[in-house]
Order: C-alpha cells, then sequence, then structure tokens
C-alpha cells in the first residue's frame, strides 16, 4: 500500500476543508488528526483516518494510493445519502486541488 507525501500545511488546510465540508469537530489544530496524516520525515504512512463527523461513523480520510494517489474522505456505502455525496464531493475537490490541478467544478451542495 502507498501513499501521497502530505506536509504539515497541507494537513492543516485538510483539515481545515473537512471542517467546512464535512463537519469535523474543530479541536486544537495540532492534534492527532495533522500529527496522524502528515508524512514528512515519518517512516510510515497513515492510510486512513476516521474523523466521522457529518459523513456518520464511517466517514474517513483516506491516503492509500488509491484514487489516482490523490487523499480523499469517503464514508460507508450504506450511509450514503444526496448530501453526503455532495459533501465528499466538494472536499474530494478542494483535497485534490492542493496536489493537482483539480478537474471541473465541485458538486453543488445539496439542501437533503
Amino acid at each position: 500500500m502507498s501513499g501521497r507525501e502530505i506536509t504539515e500545511d497541507q494537513a492543516l488546510r485538510i483539515r481545515e476543508i473537512l471542517e467546512e465540508e464535512c463537519g469535523l469537530r474543530p479541536t486544537d489544530r495540532y492534534d492527532g488528526f495533522v500529527r496522524s496524516i502528515t508524512t514528512t520525515g515519518k517512516l510510515s504512512i497513515c492510510h486512513e483516518f476516521r474523523f466521522m463527523g457529518s459523513l456518520g461513523f464511517g466517514g474517513k480520510f483516506r491516503n492509500n494510493g488509491n484514487n489516482g494517489n490523490v487523499p480523499y474522505v469517503d464514508c460507508y456505502q450504506e450511509d450514503l445519502t444526496p448530501l453526503r455525496t455532495a459533501q465528499m464531493a466538494n472536499a474530494n475537490w478542494r483535497i485534490a486541488s492542493l496536489f493537482r490541478r483539480a478537474p471541473s467544478l465541485p458538486v453543488q451542495r445539496g439542501e437533503t
């Protein structure tokens, strides 16, 4: 399993995206999320971090080499709703823009 290099600055920006798009609860900005997903200078990579938020118990940030080796968020299939699908699409578009030129526009937020 591989993963993408994530700097502390990128990790802080990802945390902000997840707070805004996916309901990650704000805490100290140097909490376990940022420390866990930052890869610079580490021998191993955190391939997934369960943050839950508004995506339910299965809400995860993944850096596992899938998705064109671009980190992303997802949730359990059985927990998908139109709103969660839109939240993940917006978050993933913003996260992708940190690592490469983001394709097209993000999905519009749903009201469901």
